[in-house]
């Protein structure tokens, strides 16, 4: 092994332990900090529904780098971006219960998306 994938292989461990399956997984950018591709993470996130308030739920979503560009060209006297983000390839539907003390039915089934998997895509025009 490499001393720079010994390196990678520690930063993957002691900061993204949640992601890295391996140290190639691991890159650094110009200002030194680690960051991981594209991939399902778990994240919270607040749903708020009239009569119920608030609840916050642990799913998952996209999160990571995705290589993005853009250049200068001489020739058309332009910048050529090519732009891509993290976005879900695939996702299933959620469901969760909120408690609605203001409705006359005091519960409510709330449906939500989750990522499945992830995916670099264009970005919107």
């Amino acid at each position: 092994m490499t001393k720079m994938n010994s390196i990678l292989q520690l930063v993957c461990l002691v900061t993204f332990i949640s992601f890295c399956h391996s140290a190639s997984l691991v890159r650094r950018s110009v200002d030194g900090s680690a960051s991981t591709p594209c991939a399902v993470k778990k994240m919270r996130m607040k749903i708020y529904e009239p009569g119920c308030g608030v609840v916050t739920v642990i799913t998952k979503g996209c999160h990571g780098y995705c290589t993005s560009s853009s250049m200068y060209t001489n020739d058309k006297d332009a910048l050529a971006i090519d732009c891509k983000f993290c976005k879900p390839k695939k996702t299933i539907r959620k469901m969760t219960v909120m408690k609605c003390p203001m409705l006359s039915k005091k519960t409510k089934v709330i449906a939500y998306r989750e990522a499945v998997s992830c995916q670099c895509d264009g970005c919107p025009s």
